[in-house]
């Protein structure tokens, strides 16, 4: 159903890397529905030392809280799939590896076991030194045949787009 994808991925690595290293920026991520898929569709790109610092995969709410400084009542109130849970992550992240931009991503794959849950939701946390913004994602929404795995795809991809489009 997503052929390609992994090519676009390394097409849209290689754009973002080409964007930072022009404007001379840093980036970080922060990474919760993603898993480290962020940080490792970045480094496809041969060279991306030169622009990514590093990243963080905060797949609790205790590491979204002591290592992101996410609010902790936040996370008790609104859960971790949140907007503004979101941004919290990739200020965080950006404060944690003092870089000029950084990406977030939180979400639900699957439903899981939580009633509230709703698959395919995803919060992507963008900042740059001109944009603060967070992308409110219902990836099965026209897809509703994705698994898991390809809704943590879509999420990468789309991330990066994105941090592209804003640069």
């Amino acid at each position: 159903m997503l052929e390609g994808l992994s090519l676009e991925r390394a097409e849209i690595s290689k754009l973002l890397g080409k964007k930072l290293e022009d404007k001379n920026y840093k980036l970080a991520v922060a990474e919760s529905i993603t898993g480290g898929s962020l940080a490792d569709s970045i480094v496809l790109t041969s060279g991306a030392s030169r622009y990514f610092v590093g990243g963080v995969v905060a797949y609790t709410n205790k590491v979204k809280h002591k290592v992101l400084d996410v609010e902790w009542n936040l996370l008790v109130s609104r859960g971790s799939v949140d907007e503004d849970v979101a941004y919290q992550m990739a200020f965080g992240v950006r404060n944690l590896f003092d870089v000029d931009c950084a990406i977030s991503t939180t979400g639900f794959a699957d439903s899981g076991t939580n009633a509230r849950e709703e698959a395919g939701l995803v919060f992507v946390g963008i900042l740059t030194p001109k944009s603060r913004q967070v992308i409110h994602m219902r990836l099965l929404d026209g897809n509703p045949g994705l698994n898991r795995n390809q809704v943590r795809e879509l999420a990468v991809l789309n991330a990066l787009s994105a941090l592209h489009d804003i640069l």
